[in-house]
C-alpha cells in the first residue's frame, strides 16, 4: 500500500509525538524511503498551509525529528504559502538547537521574507541573544535594514532597542553593529530606547559611544527631545547624566527639551532639566515662546511657579558674577 499523505494534521502529528528512525534502519522506520516500505511518505510533502514537516519540527521544538528529517534529505530552506521559511520559524519561537541545525545544513541566514525581515531581525524583535550570535556565526549581515518598498529600513539593532532586548544588543554591539545608521523615519536605535523607557539600552548604546545629540524625523528631535516628551524619566535620568549631553538642543521649530516637558505636563522631567548645571530657560522657540511663556498660555501653575523661581534663582546668579 502506498500511501502520500499531504494533510496537516498528520504533518503536526507526526512532529509532535515521534522521533524518525535513522535511514540506516529502514525495516523499523516511521517514514521511509525503502521500496519495501509500507508507506512511502513523502519527505517534501506540504500541508494546506505550505508547510512541510521541517516547518513543524522548526516550530514545535523538536531537534530530533529535525536531524532525522535532515538524513532523509528533507529540504531545509523552504516557504509556506506566508513566506515563512523553517529557520524563521525556529527563531520565533527560539528554539536555538533547531535554528542550530538548521544554519549546519543550509538554511540561509541572510535571506528575507516577503515583508523583508531577515532572520537576525526576528532573532532581535523577540529577544533571543544566542540565536542572533548563531546568525552571525553564519555570516548573517549585521546592520541589514528591513528592505521593501514600504519597509521601515529598520536594522535589528532598532528593533532591540524598541522592544528593550539588552542582551540581544550587547551580542550586536559586541560584534560590529552600527548606532549611528537611521531608519525610514530617521531615527537611530538610541531615539527608540528612550522612547519605550528602555534605560538600561540607553545606557548600553551611551557606552558604546551612540551620538547621544544626535537628531532625528521630521521635527529634528534629540533622543532627549524624546524621552521628555514620552516621561521616560529613567532614560532622561541616563542622558543627562553624560558629559556630551546638550540639555539646550533645538529641533525643527526651536523648542529645547524645556519646552517640550512643559508642553507635555511631564513634570518630574521639569524638574531634571532645571537642575543640569548648564540649563537655559530662556531660550525663545520660533514663535518667540520660552517654557515660561508655553506654561503661562496652557495655565499649568505648577511649572509656572517653579520657572519662575528658577528664573529669580539665574537673575539672582547672574549678579553675584557681575559684582
Amino acid at each position: 500500500m502506498i500511501i502520500k499523505h499531504q494533510g496537516a494534521l498528520l504533518l503536526f502529528f507526526l512532529t509532535l509525538t515521534t522521533t524518525l528512525v535513522p535511514a540506516a534502519e529502514p525495516a523499523t522506520s516511521t517514514v521511509s524511503n525503502s521500496a519495501d516500505a509500507d508507506i512511502d511518505f513523502d519527505i517534501n510533502a506540504t500541508d494546506p498551509n505550505g508547510r512541510t514537516l521541517m516547518h513543524y519540527a522548526a516550530w514545535n521544538g523538536h531537534p530530533g525529528c529535525m536531524r532525522d528529517l535532515v538524513a532523509r534529505n528533507a529540504t531545509v530552506h523552504c516557504r509556506d504559502n506566508f513566506g515563512a521559511t523553517p529557520l524563521y520559524l525556529a527563531i520565533n519561537k527560539g528554539h536555538t538547537a533547531c535554528v542550530k541545525i538548521l544554519l549546519e545544513n543550509g538554511a540561509l541566514a541572510n535571506d528575507q521574507g516577503p515583508s523583508g525581515w531577515t532572520a537576525l531581525h526576528h532573532a532581535a524583535w523577540f529577544g533571543y541573544a544566542t540565536c542572533i550570535a548563531l546568525l552571525l556565526q553564519h555570516q548573517a549581515f549585521i546592520n541589514a535594514p528591513i528592505a521593501g518598498a514600504s519597509a521601515s529600513l529598520s536594522t535589528a539593532l532598532h528593533l532591540a532597542a524598541t522592544k528593550g532586548h539588552v542582551e540581544c544588543m550587547a551580542v550586536l554591539l559586541k560584534n560590529g553593529a552600527r548606532s549611528d545608521i537611521k531608519d525610514k523615519i530617521d531615527w537611530t536605535a538610541l531615539h527608540y530606547a528612550a522612547a519605550n523607557n528602555h534605560a538600561d539600552c540607553v545606557e548600553l548604546l551611551l557606552q558604546h559611544e551612540a551620538e547621544i545629540n544626535i537628531s532625528g524625523g521630521a521635527a529634528k528631535i534629540t533622543p532627549l527631545h524624546v524621552a521628555v516628551k514620552a516621561g521616560a524619566v529613567a532614560c532622561v535620568e541616563k542622558l543627562l547624566a553624560h558629559r556630551n549631553i546638550n540639555v539646550n538642543a533645538i529641533n525643527i521649530v526651536g523648542q529645547t527639551p524645556l519646552h517640550r516637558a512643559v508642553e507635555e505636563r511631564e513634570f518630574r522631567c521639569l524638574l531634571m532639566l532645571l537642575r543640569h548645571p548648564k540649563i537655559n530657560i530662556n531660550i525663545r522657540d520660533t514663535a518667540k515662546h520660552t517654557a515660561l511663556t508655553i506654561a503661562q498660555e496652557i495655565k499649568w501653575q505648577k511649572a509656572i511657579d517653579t520657572l519662575e523661581t528658577q528664573n529669580k534663582k539665574s537673575d539672582y546668579m547672574n549678579e553675584l558674577m557681575s559684582l
